[in-house]
């Protein structure tokens, strides 16, 4: 999505605060207790089949899609899904997806530099190349996107298309797990890596509703049932909040 160029980054100190881990199931591969419960939990453990398992109980299950499907990797907590470049993820429409504030974040580690936009998670508004929310990296080549740097975008009712929050170039973190996350509560927008705030701006309104699909590892930006801005890294610990988390919340989900 190619995203407008005046912004407003405001880099700010680091969060601190860990909070104790406390499974969500039998299994170790859980996420830590914090005051929200995830509205969308992917461990990714099950990758390289044709469905990636919602762990929260809501059925939020992403159904495989692309070329080859999303292949099992290594993760930072068990296993993790490895998108390639030309496959995908997705979680079909339900309203409670339909969020007013959100939390989105996800543990991943590139194959290499993006070369244009490439999206973690993404949500279409309408059926052309809008969005409701993305959360992923700008395309290298724009004026403001040298390095790849990290960027979210939400559209609100108070905005008249989608407002982007652009972070620090990626480029060092190639072959390496990163903590990404993303928070609207209302009045700010903020992006984190590893826990600390990287930037946020002044935003309003609620994000819009939509009845269109959560794309992971790419977006729906065209007329097509095809997405696009794919990814090349592997990805772990997906999850979409229907709150936007303290930045000590924050910190703790990005403790290894």
């Amino acid at each position: 999505m190619r995203l407008p160029l005046l912004l407003l980054c405001v880099a700010l100190a680091p969060a601190c605060g860990k909070i104790a881990f406390d499974p969500l199931t039998d299994g170790g591969d859980a996420p830590p207790q914090i005051p929200a419960q995830p509205l969308v939990w992917l461990p990714m453990d099950d990758a390289g089949t044709s469905i990636l398992t919602d762990a929260t109980g809501h059925g939020h299950d992403a159904i495989s899609g692309g070329t080859s499907m999303p292949q099992s990797a290594p993760g930072i907590h068990g296993g993790a899904a490895h998108f390639d470049g030309d496959d995908f993820a997705s979680i079909p429409y339900a309203p409670d997806l339909d969020v007013t504030t959100a939390t989105l974040a996800a543990w991943v580690k590139l194959d290499v530099q993006p070369a244009d936009y490439a999206e973690i998670m993404s949500r279409q508004f309408g059926t052309a190349s809008a969005d409701t929310w993305i959360l992923g990296y700008r395309d290298p080549g724009t004026p403001d996107g040298p390095g790849a740097p990290y960027q979210v975008g939400w559209q609100t009712t108070d905005s008249t298309s989608i407002v982007p929050v652009i972070g620090v170039p990626s480029t060092a973190d190639v072959n390496t797990w990163i903590h990404v996350a993303a928070t609207y509560d209302g009045s700010t927008a903020r992006l984190y890596r590893n826990g600390t705030q990287i930037a946020a701006m002044p935003l309003t309104g609620t994000i819009v509703a939509e009845t269109t699909r959560i794309v992971i590892g790419a977006a729906d930006n065209t007329l097509t049932t095809t997405p696009d801005e794919y990814i090349k890294a592997a990805i772990d610990d997906l999850q979409i909040y229907a709150t936007a988390l303290s930045p000590s919340d924050i910190a703790a989900l990005a403790t290894p």
